[in-house]
C-alpha cells in the first residue's frame, strides 16, 4: 500500500468557547460551554490559575471534587473574569481543555 492509499489519521480538534457569568454570589461563577468536547464523558474537574482554566475529563475513576455535567452549564467557586473566552486549540487535548481568561 503506498502513501496515497493509506487512510489519513485525524486527531479531533478541540474548538468552541466558554462564557463566564457571575454566579449566586461573588465567589461563584456560572460557566456556559459551547463545545462538542463535552459529549463523551459525564464527570469533570476544574483547576484555575490567574490566567487560565483547565477542565479535565474523568471516565472510570472519578475524584470527589468532580462535577457531573450534562446541560452545557456548571457552577463552581472561581475568581476568573466574567466574559466570553475561546478554547485554546493548541494546548487542549482529548482529555484536558485549556481556556485562557485574560
Amino acid at each position: 500500500m503506498n502513501n496515497a492509499e493509506k487512510p489519513q489519521l485525524t486527531i479531533p480538534r478541540v474548538s468552541g468557547s466558554i462564557v463566564i457569568n457571575r454566579g449566586r454570589n461573588d465567589k461563584y461563577r456560572h460557566f456556559i460551554v459551547k463545545s462538542k468536547w463535552f459529549e463523551d464523558a459525564e464527570y469533570y474537574s476544574f483547576a484555575e490559575t490567574v490566567n487560565y482554566l483547565e477542565i479535565r475529563k474523568h471516565y472510570l475513576e472519578v475524584p470527589k471534587n468532580a462535577q457531573k455535567y450534562k446541560t452545557g452549564q456548571f457552577m463552581c467557586t472561581s475568581q476568573l473574569p466574567i466574559g466570553k473566552f475561546e478554547i485554546d486549540q493548541n494546548e487542549s487535548t482529548e482529555d484536558v481543555l485549556v481556556v485562557y481568561c485574560h
